[in-house]
């Protein structure tokens, strides 16, 4: 009985500083990352929205023009939500948003001015003076010339978030500590219970060692305790049902290795497979049944990977590259190889884990090249801009012909420049409304949607002497917002007039497919070649770069297009024949 005491004394205890110190760092742990995830997640509104307002606010900072700048700051501060302050490099507040510039102190001892100035981003947190509470700010600097020409600081509030992670971190550790209570309690009954039988399996065990296989366990002992018991009793019946246990094991591996989306190959000393999972075999082109007991050099015909099975098998470490295989749509992979051994140890071979990185290398490819674009975009219309302003400055405004051919060149630059800040901020209120789920969405019809579209474009189609008809197989209601769908259908209107040529038809289709409404826009423009289709819903991806441009466009209208189907939780897709037209088909789902 003394026995029995100690020992649950000691289980219950262990199990209760577990249970403690797991609580306690879970909840430390919790609550730091909580806060960490508030603060970086209004770190990076601000961060975006700082570097939206320098797109805004450079022009009238370089040159410095005081009072546009300050309408201009005032302006986008109401259309962001951030409270928004340009600094010069010595400290001068020269515009913000809610306060007056010329009663602001100097803000060169502000620690993300200084930051900033110094051509960092610079960040804080403190209370303001001036708006009397605490406020998260962000600061980045304006460059010209691999200098600092003024900071622009972007501030929003902390109330609203730490009264909200206040609530949530009362919650969560209110939860953390019932759980722990509850646990404490159960985890005294469970030791309990396990302590029981303990002296009686202590005696089996000595009278076992003694060899007296005869004896047997009492086997009205609980949940594990009796399982355990009638386990051991029936131990020496039990053979076929540890080879039945060991099959389905095995069993259960391969189960696992082909639902694995890696691939999966094992390779002996003699670099012959000894097993490949599905997903190994799709990859490499193979079949798994054909390559077992082969050599890898006769099934997979990649030289890297050969390679890399050599220098693990040489080095008996793990071996990491990357690998390109070649196709009609090349494969890249991330291909990992360790040491396969077995349970005493030694080496039997290598195992290669298949990552298929297409994806990821061709989002990579987006992303360089979206920066690149819009960076450019961006970018011509400012240097044409600063041109002509240039050459009036150095004396070409004294003739009026060319003050006025200037004038609307840079007038045009400036519409061109405008048009993709308006379409990039449409993209970023699209994201963000579908990824907080805050579309406006209600029960609209599609034949009032699309006959919207078809009126918004008819001045345009009638420049052109271009017919729009639009044919409906049956009325429809659809859950979306309307005017957001409106505007998707006038983008594809918008192209399908700008590259057709006269006296063409574009015609609208509209009907339904089992559960899907499908709207087909179909033209008879130039078409797209095919080797374009796949890239055309990038943001700022051109197929006829120069064309484009002519017509006006930002390169921004099909990536809209798209974000706005997507938001609906639909897809579009587009066919094409070059010289004969191209169609563009966006399915919406049907809600009964």
């Amino acid at each position: 009985m003394p026995f029995r005491k100690r020992l649950i004394w000691q289980i219950y205890f262990s199990y209760l500083i577990v249970i403690i110190g797991s609580f306690s760092i879970i909840t430390w742990q919790a609550v730091k990352t909580i806060r960490q995830s508030f603060l970086n997640q209004l770190m990076n509104e601000l961060k975006s929205k700082a570097y939206l307002s320098e797109m805004v606010l450079k022009p009238f900072i370089d040159p410095l023009n005081e009072t546009e700048l300050l309408n201009a700051c005032r302006e986008f501060g109401i259309r962001s939500g951030a409270r928004i302050t340009v600094v010069l490099p010595r400290g001068r507040v020269v515009a913000d948003s809610l306060s007056d510039p010329g009663i602001m102190d100097n803000h060169s001892d502000r620690v993300e001015i200084a930051a900033a100035i110094r051509g960092e981003i610079g960040a804080a947190e403190r209370p303001s003076p001036t708006m009397q509470e605490k406020m998260l700010y962000l600061a980045v600097p304006v460059r010209k010339n691999q200098e600092t020409i003024a900071v622009i600081r972007a501030a929003s509030p902390m109330t609203a978030a730490d009264d909200a992670l206040r609530q949530l971190i009362f919650k969560f550790t209110t939860l953390a500590f019932l759980t722990a209570l509850g646990a404490a309690i159960l985890s005294y009954f469970v030791s309990l219970r396990i302590t029981r039988p303990v002296e009686d399996i202590a005696q089996w065990v000595r009278l076992l060692a003694r060899g007296d296989l005869g004896i047997r366990l009492r086997t009205f002992y609980p949940n594990e305790m009796g399982a355990l018991a009638v386990a051991v009793n029936d131990m020496a019946g039990q053979l076929k049902s540890r080879i039945d246990t060991i099959l389905m094991q095995r069993n259960e591996m391969a189960a696992v290795l082909s639902s694995i989306t890696e691939g999966i190959v094992a390779v002996d000393r003699e670099e012959k497979i000894i097993r490949m999972n599905n997903a190994a075999a799709a990859i490499l082109g193979c079949s798994v049944a054909a390559t077992l007991g082969r050599s890898i050099q006769e099934t997979v015909r990649s030289t890297p990977i050969h390679k890399l099975v050599k220098e693990a098998l040489e080095k008996h470490k793990l071996v990491e590259m990357q690998i390109t295989l070649p196709g009609e749509h090349d494969r890249h992979l991330n291909v990992r190889a360790t040491m396969l051994k077995d349970q005493t140890g030694s080496e039997r071979g290598v195992v290669l884990a298949l990552t298929d990185i297409t994806a990821i290398k061709r989002l990579e490819r987006v992303r360089k090249d979206f920066v690149a674009n819009v960076s450019h975009e961006i970018k011509t219309p400012i240097t044409a801009i600063k041109g002509f302003v240039e050459t009036l400055q150095e004396g070409g405004i004294d003739d009026p012909s060319q003050t006025a051919k200037f004038l609307s060149i840079i007038e045009r630059q400036v519409t061109r420049l405008e048009a993709i800040i308006e379409d990039l901020l449409i993209l970023s209120r699209l994201e963000q409304e579908s990824d907080q789920g805050s579309l406006r969405l209600q029960k609209s019809s599609l034949k009032e949607v699309i006959s919207s579209a078809l009126q918004a474009c008819e001045a345009m189609s009638m420049e052109k002497d271009i017919t729009l008809k639009a044919a409906f197989q049956e009325e429809l209601f659809l859950s979306m917002d309307a005017s957001l769908f409106e505007q998707a259908l006038v983008n594809l209107l918008d192209n399908a007039i700008k590259y057709s040529d006269r006296g063409k038809d574009i015609r609208i289709d509209a009907g339904r497919i089992e559960n899907e409404a499908v709207i087909s826009v179909i033209d008879e423009g130039c078409g797209i070649p095919r080797e374009h289709l796949p890239r055309i819903f990038e943001r700022f991806y051109r197929v006829d770069k120069a064309r484009s441009r002519e017509s006006g466009g930002t390169g921004l209208g099909l990536a809209i297009v798209k974000h706005i189907v997507q938001a609906h939780s639909g897809r579009i897709s587009v066919e094409s024949i070059p010289g004969k037209g191209s169609t563009f088909r966006i399915h919406l789902p049907v809600s009964e």
